[in-house]
Formats: structure tokens, C-alpha cells, sequence
């Protein structure tokens, strides 16, 4: 990528073709669409499996041995909170 640049700043150097200029800016604009693209496939995914997944079934154990009066009502508050603090760090 550097060479690149340099070979775009200096003309003087004649390394590129005539008109090959712009097939490498191109080139760069699409890797920079790819980049975004699966950049943000990813981080869907990401959000999707926190969204979908299970929760984990000892983490229910534990949280209803920590805190025993609470009821089932109680713990799908804390599991939505889980899951919101996850997505929020998720970034």
C-alpha cells in the first residue's frame, strides 16, 4: 500500500503504466467497500448471536442461588439487562 502512494506521488518515476492510475484507485475503493462490508456483517452477527442466543443455563443456577426471593419475572429482567449491557460492548 505505501509503494502504492509512492508510486502515485512521485510521476516522476514512471513505474506505472499510463492510465493505470485510476485501476488503483478503484482497486482501493473496492477493498474499502469490502472492508466495510464484512466489518459489518460482522459486528450483525455478533449482535444477532446475543440477541438469539440461549442463555446459559448455570448462569440462572447462580443467579438463583446469589438471590433466592427472586422470581421467574425477575430473572428475565436481569437476563434483557445482560443482554443489552453485551450489545452495548459489543462494539
Amino acid at each position: 500500500m505505501a509503494l502504492s502512494v509512492v508510486l502515485l506521488i512521485l510521476p516522476g518515476l514512471n513505474l506505472l503504466p499510463k492510465g493505470s492510475a485510476w485501476l488503483l484507485i478503484l482497486g482501493y475503493i473496492a477493498l474499502a467497500a469490502v472492508y466495510v462490508a464484512i466489518t459489518t456483517w460482522a459486528k450483525r452477527m455478533r449482535e444477532r448471536h446475543i440477541c438469539e442466543a440461549p442463555f446459559p443455563r448455570f448462569l440462572k443456577a447462580k443467579l438463583l442461588k446469589a438471590y433466592p426471593h427472586l422470581a421467574s419475572k425477575d430473572y428475565d429482567l436481569v437476563e434483557r439487562g445482560l443482554r443489552r449491557a453485551w450489545l452495548i460492548n459489543s462494539v
